[in-house]
């Protein structure tokens, strides 16, 4: 079984414009797959230029889940069928899915303010609204 990897809609329109001779889009010079020992050579290249002492494949790798997590904001368990994982997202929330304390209390607190600003008004009160105190310090009217 092949896997399948998402794409965006630029990725997806591009890929079938490449020059291809086989059924991979990306091949060695010598236009074949990559096979373990040359995907390590070039990655060795690019490990020494960076200076990294890792694995770049793993980092690479963590780096999309820690993307996917925080920056895109999608749940554990879409991260890890994009992962390739089967655990439900559980080594997605263990391992790459350190979510980012100030960007979750900020989703928190907009969360909340959302709610309170839709909220029906009452009828016929006239109380004014008053500023208050969120847990996390900030002041919403």
């Amino acid at each position: 079984m092949q896997g399948k990897a998402p794409l965006t809609t630029h990725a997806h329109d591009a890929l079938p414009a490449l020059a291809r001779e086989n059924e991979f889009c990306f091949v060695s010079l010598r236009g074949e797959h990559w096979t373990p020992s040359s995907r390590a050579y070039h990655w060795k290249a690019v490990r020494a230029a960076a200076g990294w002492e890792g694995s770049l494949y793993l980092a690479t790798r963590h780096f999309a889940g820690w993307y996917m997590v925080n920056e895109l904001e999608m749940s554990s368990e879409d991260v890890a069928i994009a992962l390739g994982h089967q655990d439900g997202g559980n080594l997605v929330r263990r391992l790459y899915g350190h979510r980012d304390k100030g960007r979750a209390l900020d989703r928190i607190v907009g969360a909340y303010a959302t709610r309170a600003e839709n909220r029906p008004k009452r009828q016929g009160s006239s109380t004014v609204a008053t500023s208050q105190q969120t847990l996390f310090g900030d002041t919403y009217v």
